[in-house]
């Protein structure tokens, strides 16, 4: 049995998920809510409630919300492993706890993204 992992993504109107790659998994993401794009290895694709994308191991990809109300896509990952880059950038809670204050990104997030799920940096 493969392991996975998966969670929903809301992102806000006017911001994007920063581009990256996944140099172990694939990825699959499914469009809730929202309108956007998705830069996929340069292409730009519209992001619309219903939209499925399959990104294949070393996609660079980055998603950005264009509309004006949050957008949110369930997205999966296989072979899992984000919950090391998780515990290691995030702060620990648990199931309804508010979300932590904004706080920045560890110093060493390259060398954190790099040992953990994503490739290296472009």
């Amino acid at each position: 049995m493969a392991e996975f992992d998966c969670g929903m993504q809301e992102v806000a109107p006017g911001c994007y998920v920063r581009e990256h790659a996944h140099d172990r998994n694939e990825e699959l993401i499914f469009v809730h809510e929202g309108e956007g794009e998705a830069v996929v290895d340069g292409e730009t694709h519209p992001m619309r409630p219903g939209t499925t994308f399959y990104l294949a191991k070393d996609s660079r990809h980055l998603f950005r919300n264009t509309g004006d109300t949050p957008m949110r896509f369930f997205w999966t990952l296989l072979p899992g492993g984000l919950s090391p880059f998780f515990e290691a950038i995030g702060r620990a809670r648990t199931a309804g706890d508010a979300a932590p204050a904004p706080f920045p990104r560890p110093d060493d997030i390259a060398a954190i993204e790099q040992n953990t799920v994503f490739g290296k940096a472009k």
